[in-house]
């Protein structure tokens, strides 16, 4: 899906003035923040990412949600819906109280490899999980990201669910033009020492008929900063659904609140039935690119070789992708396979994005046709940083 073509928004040249709320929170929890950082488990014990794992049957919508869906909702994320877990649907989906869901249920519905729901498990008992700090951003810094990500979105492919992201990646640099250097620092200063050096930022954009909702996941950075650029109020649904504290629960958030937690936490965002969610991610910590042996990265790509021939596979990806969707992945392949060493690409995906379950000897071990998804991911991936040189 290519993106509109579309004017950048000019700098901020003045200063905006952060609430004197903000920097008395900001001063208090420092160490509360520095805790949720050292909750993140070792990368040996937990699986980097995970989503809803899709069953294969196709269930029926009711007609509630159907309506809920209405005609916004379609292509991929309608697809989406009907292979999503039970109840994670609930939840997600059909509006259930979190109050009404144990998660307990929820960990046992994603079907998470053992590490993933242990690191799950951890974020669930802990209390202090999510710092909450009101007002880190002022009216006016929100108002420009949202201003930006409105004129500059791309609609590449998300590591979560695979599906069109509707994001505006930054550069640290760039947010200090956006916003004003006094509330990035405020920003950073929330982070961590060196936080700035290692993050990755990006402004997301969720609605009805774009970027609906998030299924249930973890991240793979140390910590995760979620800055609300939008009140809650001002759009129905899209509500930050959270597993900590012995329960699943709804963050409400005003505008400019941040949100911090550990790669520990489970969450994700409901169904947006009208209005436009804005965001501002910032992932801490995140790995770098790292080098990979010669004799790894043939093996990955003859593994990749390998499941674009098995006619089995072939049919898995026309069902969860459709026809042209997988055609355009098989060309894709076909492109990267002459002009780039797949072997060294590949590597490179996983180290960029933390995701080892993009490797195609691991996709070829999945059962459900979110295989099909991890596949057109790692060769969409695979071509920007080609592209990127």
């Amino acid at each position: 899906m290519k993106s509109a073509v579309v004017p950048s928004v000019a700098p901020l040249v003045t200063t905006l003035d952060v609430t004197a709320a903000a920097h008395v929170v900001l001063n208090a929890t420092a160490d509360a923040v520095a805790a949720i950082c050292e909750m993140r488990p070792s990368d040996d014990t937990v699986a980097p990412l995970i989503g809803p794992r899709p069953v294969d049957d196709v269930v029926v919508l009711s007609a509630a949600l159907a309506a809920a869906l209405g005609d916004a909702v379609d292509g991929e994320f309608r697809h989406q819906a009907q292979r999503m877990p039970l109840v994670s649907r609930r939840l997600l989906l059909e509006g259930v109280s979190p109050s009404d869901v144990r998660p307990e249920e929820l960990l046992a519905d994603l079907h998470l490899d053992e590490p993933t729901a242990a690191a799950a498990r951890r974020g669930l008992d802990s209390a202090s999980a999510v710092v909450r700090v009101p007002g880190l951003l002022p009216p006016a810094a929100c108002a420009r990201l949202r201003a930006a990500v409105d004129a500059e979105r791309q609609q590449k492919c998300d590591s979560v669910d695979g599906a069109p992201d509707h994001q505006l990646n930054l550069s640290p640099a760039r947010l200090e033009q956006l916003i004003g250097s006094e509330a990035a620092e405020a920003l950073w200063q929330l982070a961590g020492a060196g936080a700035r050096d290692d993050a990755e930022l990006f402004v997301r954009r969720y609605t009805a008929d774009s970027r609906p909702w998030t299924p249930f996941h973890v991240d793979t950075s140390r910590a995760t900063i979620n800055v609300a650029l939008s009140d809650d109020a001002s759009h129905g649904g899209g509500d930050l659904l959270a597993c900590y504290d012995g329960a699943v629960r709804r963050v409400g958030r005003g505008e400019g609140e941040a949100t911090v937690h550990a790669a520990t936490l489970l969450h994700g965002v409901s169904l947006m039935r009208s209005g436009v969610r804005y965001s501002l991610i910032v992932f801490v910590g995140r790995r770098a690119e790292d080098a990979t042996s010669a004799a790894d990265g043939a093996a990955e790509a003859e593994a990749l070789a390998a499941l674009l021939a098995d006619d089995v596979f072939g049919a898995r990806c026309v069902r969860a992708l459709g026809s042209a969707g997988t055609a355009t992945a098989r060309a894709r392949y076909a492109r990267l396979r002459e002009r780039a060493d797949l072997g060294v690409l590949i590597e490179r995906v996983v180290a960029r994005y933390n995701a080892a379950h993009l490797r195609p000897t691991e996709i070829g071990k999945g059962t459900v046709d979110a295989v099909a998804y991890s596949l057109r991911a790692l060769l969409t991936y695979a071509e920007e940083l080609d592209a990127d040189g």
